[in-house]
């Protein structure tokens, strides 16, 4: 696409060469690892020691696409390696081998894949014993067997590639409870014995050869880079979180992105498909075009450098130098820092709790008792689940206010203050889902904010049904009428809320829920002291 590319990679150059053929040996930097990073999307810096030489390159974005490893499952089968038993992967390198390889390849008549006995199988590595099966049938005349449990064909092109298997000769050996015995002699040689579920007969296979099944995991270098860019991963380690808002190749920071086998356990077609994704990406990616007007600001002298927002920034978009600043570029105005400064020094155009009042005076005229709601809904998930429930016809409450936020985790305790002052008999703060939200934990910190709300009102006798938090998807539009149909008729039992028209003139804080700079996991019960005053 006419980019300026750079590779580094910890492989030794001879392996680079199909890549140095196309960029150029300037472009590629072989023995490379990571030093550092710098800046933000558009103009990153990054430090790279290749061989004995360290590099300053200066980047637009950045594509992580590290390869992945297999763990070959011998000790799970009791098995030892020998020139008999080998890996999936080691099978794959004898059929992309020399003529020698294929010569001893030639030498086999009866070869056996073990596939989900011990562990659970992923498709990935059903479809490559298939293929592999497939090949030593027609191209080495090898009696194929596949000993399985459970056989993943779920996912794309695999059902047909079972077909072709069982067409080219390979023969289905499957075990619902108990698997076969298997017994390795000293030589190497195994045998399996087991009884046929159709006929009852017992049965042996002493095969040849025998290829076990591999678990694949993120390779080392994948974590490490994970770690130093403050990339989420997901459960098993790979670079990219289980969050709907990062598909296909996008990670939780602007201008650096995942493929491949750094992603997921990924196909070879889906390592293909990861490229492509990235290259259309980076073809409409520029990083000197942003609107950066509307970004989070810090007041230097309000900022005391308790790096709580550095923390908390699931962006990367805090920078400590000097001082702390934001990085426009890398903001993704999720508001979550303005929320938690414990010093009310970072602001943020039209996501602050004074920029949302004039609106709710405005808007909200008493005439009598209807109870009025303000619900703060997440632009992502419940504004559109308001904007389908009145496409849907859907009764919402008359006296209902839609404010629209770019996250939930930009909720302050003056938002939910300045609602009830200016006439609200209820307040709304409504998510997306766990693990859907674009900012990672704004959902969560949302609801730590209502939960904190809850424990103040009840000690004044402020009815806690007057505060909810609740999570949407975009497509729950009549979900979203019902849960305010239900709200609606629980404050009209309630009554009008003595709070409306009061001003609030003190807030006392002391402590945060942050304390822990180690470990900082919303949810935890770390001291918070807060005080309210009205007028």
């Amino acid at each position: 696409m006419g980019g300026d590319v750079v590779l580094a990679a910890p492989d030794p150059l001879n392996d680079l060469q199909p890549v140095v053929d196309i960029l150029g040996s300037e472009r590629v930097l072989a023995n490379a690892r990571l030093l550092d990073l710098d800046g933000a999307a558009g103009d990153f810096t990054v430090h790279i020691r290749a061989g004995d030489k360290t590099m300053h390159l200066q980047s637009e974005a950045i594509v992580l696409a590290e390869k992945d490893i297999r763990q070959p499952k011998f000790y799970e089968y009791g098995l030892s390696p020998a020139p008999s038993v080998i890996s999936l992967s080691e099978l794959g390198a004898l059929l992309a081998g020399n003529a020698r390889d294929a010569a001893a390849l030639e030498e086999f008549r009866h070869l056996v894949f073990l596939n989900g006995l011990a562990t659970e199988s992923h498709p990935v590595i059903a479809g490559e014993i298939m293929h592999r099966s497939i090949l030593l049938q027609e191209n080495y005349n090898i009696q194929t067997y596949i000993l399985t449990r459970n056989l993943k064909v779920a996912a794309d092109g695999l059902e047909v590639l079972y077909r072709q298997s069982k067409a080219a000769g390979t023969i289905y050996v499957k075990f619902e409870d108990s698997g076969p015995e298997i017994h390795q002699e000293r030589s190497g040689r195994v045998t399996f014995t087991f009884d046929d579920d159709l006929t009852g007969l017992p049965l042996s296979l002493a095969p040849d050869v025998v290829v076990v099944d591999e678990d694949i995991r993120p390779s080392h270098t994948a974590i490490e880079l994970g770690r130093r860019l403050a990339i989420e991963s997901d459960s098993n380690g790979f670079l990219q979180g289980d969050n709907v808002h990062r598909l296909t190749v996008k990670t939780n920071r602007k201008g650096i992105f995942v493929a491949g086998s750094a992603r997921m356990i990924a196909s070879e077609k889906d390592q293909r498909v990861d490229g492509g994704n990235v290259a259309i990406a980076l073809g409409g990616f520029s990083g000197s075009i942003f609107e950066t007007d509307d970004r989070a600001v810090i007041d230097r002298w309000q900022c005391v450098r308790c790096l709580t927002c550095y923390r908390l920034c699931p962006h990367g978009a805090i920078q400590v130098k000097d001082r702390v600043t934001v990085m426009p570029e890398a903001c993704e105005r999720c508001g979550i820092c303005t929320a938690e400064c414990p010093r009310h020094a970072i602001t943020m155009p039209g996501v602050d709790a004074k920029d949302v009042m004039p609106r709710i005076s405005m808007e909200l005229p008493r005439h009598g008792f209807t109870p009025t709601i303000i619900a703060f809904c997440c632009s992502r998930s419940a504004v559109s689940a308001a904007e389908l429930a009145r496409c849907m016809g859907r009764r919402l409450p008359e006296r209902l206010t839609v404010l629209e936020l770019p996250c939930a985790g930009s909720l302050s305790l003056n938002h939910f203050f300045t609602a009830f002052q200016h006439g609200a008999d209820g307040v709304l703060a409504l998510t997306c889902h766990k693990d859907n939200c674009h900012s990672s934990d704004g959902n969560q910190y949302a609801q730590q904010r209502v939960d904190q709300l809850s424990e103040v009102f009840q000690q004044a006798g402020f009815a806690l049904e007057r505060l909810c938090c609740h999570s949407l998807a975009s497509n729950m539009g009549r979900e979203f009428a019902d849960m305010l149909e239900g709200f609606e008729t629980r404050l009209r039992e309630l009554g009008p809320s003595h709070l409306a028209g009061k001003g609030l003139y003190n807030i006392t804080t002391s402590g945060n829920h942050w304390d822990d700079a180690e470990n900082p996991v919303p949810g935890e019960d770390t001291p918070w002291d807060l005080r309210i005053e009205w007028k």
